[in-house]
């Protein structure tokens, strides 16, 4: 449990700096991939348009409407997307870390894999969604901080994270159409309700579709 913590811990660590540094120069390849993925979603939102909808840490987001979900930030947290094509109802979580340490942490449950999952489930059900009909994309999982040559994987948050989300979907019997994880880059996470397309942005990759949810879209093409 002493170990749990601290691994949390160090994560958490790991952001306030991100925070704090995003403006300075720094050292750390990770950093600058990150301080690039938010000078270039500044471009991205458009905070003045109402169909655009960001997702950030630790945040649900669902919908019934015609929106596009930008979810930026993404390194070791997962950003998934589930939608109900048939109820038109879309839902994105950003989530942190892999579980909850305690009862007090459970004010955001999208903040764990271990509450965000189900939690999104929920609230899409609340719009008229069904969990046997939702359909899965998720992208993260990075290794983002590397200290030195050898790499300890209890400290690995991005992995945990991954197998964590795995475990989820398979308690849950959610359907998992596509996923983009691993690596050391940061992703923004692009979804449009209207088409059902997913798209993945990378800090030194571009971006590009990772899937279409809609079925309906896939047979017209």
């Amino acid at each position: 449990m002493e170990r749990q913590f601290l691994t949390d811990y160090l994560h958490w660590c790991h952001e306030i700096f991100r925070v704090w540094t995003k403006s300075r120069p720094s050292e750390f390849s990770g950093e600058k991939r990150f301080n690039t993925l938010e000078s270039n979603e500044r471009g991205l939102l458009d905070m003045s348009n109402p169909s655009q909808i960001l997702v950030g840490a630790a945040t649900i987001r669902v919908s019934n409407g015609q929106t596009t979900m930008i979810c930026p930030g993404i390194g070791s947290s997962i950003g998934l997307v589930a939608m109900d094509e048939v109820a038109g109802v879309t839902g994105t979580v950003h989530m942190m870390l892999p579980k909850v340490l305690n009862k007090s942490s459970l004010d955001k449950p999208g903040r764990y894999v271990s509450t965000g999952i189900a939690e999104l489930v929920r609230q899409m059900q609340e719009q008229g969604a069904l969990a046997s009909r939702l359909v899965i994309a998720y992208v993260g999982g990075a290794e983002v901080f590397t200290f030195g040559a050898e790499r300890n994987q209890q400290f690995n948050i991005g992995t945990r994270n991954v197998a964590a989300v795995s475990d989820q979907l398979h308690s849950l019997e959610l359907r998992t159409l596509a996923a983009d994880l691993g690596g050391n880059n940061g992703r923004t996470l692009i979804v449009e309700s209207a088409s059902g397309e997913v798209r993945v942005r990378t800090t030194n990759g571009g971006e590009r579709t990772l899937c279409i949810l809609k079925r309906t879209q896939l047979e017209a093409a």
